[in-house]
């Protein structure tokens, strides 16, 4: 196919991968959909054992980038940006980045415990008998649909694996690495499922440093007191040394090899990852009507009277607020979860 090309054009391209199929949308400089495609992604059920495969995750996704610039007839290179938002499910990696299983079978290529996978209800019980202050983060206790209980599951019921996993991370996390060859974590997923506390984090990082900032965040005594406590050698190498807000570019952009597979330009800029309803909440949470904008004016308070329900395999309700609201059962505050500065709670 040709493509007519123009300097001035601007396209971004969002990635959105779901429970079962990622998405690619290109929009315009104004927000208008330009294309949009999807590819179908393997899901293996076994009782409480969800399981997934980044390796056809990663397929998935080029395809359907691939898909959506010819539909939209974009060439790769007036993609001039590119974010991945994805569920919060849990990718083991090796140090070659080669997938680990996660699998009672074995199988290498279930390597991602998906969000809504039940293993680890044991394990999330233990941790909130714990009663650790990171707690109230989280409405007073973990959910097993959380990263702390899946990983204490692995620990103690697959050693081989626990042994061999170099780096355990968020899927959107793990895309933006793929795509970058930069394992910086998002501020998003490690505050919403992680239990890292984005406020201590930023009691000692600059803002002026947010691009690649040293992870500051994370408990060692709960990690410790809950038995993970290796996750924090290595200035927690396996979970994550550094920590970005949400669109920070990554690296040097899209690598040689990731650049190829997705049919884009080498070095095109990618932001730090966002959770899938984060990233529902951001894009609908400023969208009301223009009566109601107009009155409002430049209310900087006003984004904190609305509610937003992003609905998919789960539902979340998301609000955010100027300061931290504690409300038992309910998850947050997490600071800086949807927007900076301000907190967000969301529960399922």
């Amino acid at each position: 196919m040709a493509y007519t090309t123009s300097p001035s054009r601007s396209v971004f391209l969002g990635v959105d991968v779901g429970t079962g199929s990622a998405r690619a949308g290109l929009f315009d400089g104004n927000g208008k959909l330009l294309g949009l495609a999807s590819s179908p992604i393997q899901i293996w059920k076994d009782g409480d054992c969800i399981e997934q495969s980044s390796t056809d995750i990663w397929h998935a996704i080029c395809a359907a980038v691939k898909s959506a610039c010819a539909l939209a007839n974009v060439a790769g290179e007036e993609v001039t940006s590119l974010g991945f938002a994805a569920t919060c499910s849990l990718v083991a990696v090796d140090a070659d980045g080669s997938p680990v299983t996660v699998s009672w079978s074995g199988d290498a290529r279930k390597n991602i415990i998906v969000w809504m996978d039940h293993r680890a209800v044991r394990q999330a019980e233990r941790i909130n008998s714990s009663n650790s202050p990171v707690l109230q983060y989280c409405g007073g206790a973990l959910s097993p649909e959380m990263q702390p209980p899946k990983l204490l599951w692995v620990k103690e019921n697959l050693k081989e694996s626990w042994s061999m996993a170099f780096r355990w991370m968020d899927l959107s996390d793990w895309l933006s690495y793929r795509a970058t060859g930069d394992d910086t974590r998002s501020l998003c997923t490690t505050v919403c499922k992680w239990t890292y506390l984005g406020h201590a984090h930023m009691q000692q990082i600059s803002e002026k440093v947010s691009r690649d900032m040293k992870a500051c965040g994370w408990d060692d005594d709960f990690w410790e007191e809950i038995g993970l406590g290796d996750l924090v050698e290595g200035h927690h190498a396996k979970i994550g040394r550094s920590v970005a807000f949400p669109g920070h570019s990554l690296g040097s952009g899209l690598t040689p090899a990731a650049a190829k597979e997705l049919g884009l330009a080498v070095g095109t800029p990618v932001g730090t990852s966002l959770i899938d309803a984060h990233a529902g909440g951001v894009g609908v949470i400023e969208s009301v009507p223009a009566s109601e904008s107009e009155s409002k004016g430049d209310d900087k308070n006003a984004i904190c009277h609305r509610m937003v329900l992003v609905c998919g395999t789960s539902t979340c309700h998301m609000a955010v607020s100027q300061s931290k609201i504690f409300i038992p059962g309910i998850w947050g505050p997490f600071w800086s979860g949807i927007l900076f500065i301000l907190y967000s709670h969301c529960c399922s």
